[in-house]
């Protein structure tokens, strides 16, 4: 891990496959730091291949996916027990909530220094029954191993 003179920043972009994305990223009040929310309505089974998380260097999941399998409104929040801030050294727990009426969900998510686009810290997975770390793109990611609903 890199470290920054005074504080390290990083980009957290989650991509949320519902399937089709039309999605926004929508910056929260830190400028530092970027969490992902998107709309979307389709599925990859078992986990999305590395590097379609929209993130700076990357495409997302309409390469892969298009059309609108399942349809409804659908909303992700993806928290972290940290302040917005990244230190290094530090562990943050990330927990994603997908809140809608389609029939599968899944998701990506990479971390990145903002500066380097490179990998920031280290992902763990913590529910190895439904997610798993992949690699691609010199990039470290954490997936879903099956759509759920």
């Amino acid at each position: 891990m890199k470290a920054h003179k005074n504080k390290s920043f990083f980009l957290i972009n989650a991509l949320i496959i519902f399937g089709f994305i039309s999605f926004q990223i929508l910056n929260i009040e830190n400028p530092h730091i970027s969490l992902g929310k998107y709309n979307a309505s389709f599925f990859y089974t078992s986990g999305s291949p590395a590097g379609k998380t929209g993130a700076p260097g990357e495409g997302n999941c309409t390469q892969c996916h298009a059309g609108m399998v399942n349809s409804g409104l659908s909303t992700s929040t993806l928290t972290s027990s940290g302040n917005n801030e990244y230190v290094p050294g530090n562990t943050y727990n990330l927990t994603l909530d997908i809140q809608n009426g389609s029939a599968k969900n899944g998701f990506q998510i990479v971390v990145l220094d903002s500066i380097s686009n490179s990998n920031a810290g280290n992902l763990i997975v913590t529910d190895a029954n439904n997610t798993k770390l992949i690699s691609g793109n010199n990039r470290f990611y954490i997936t879903h191993k099956a759509p759920r609903n």
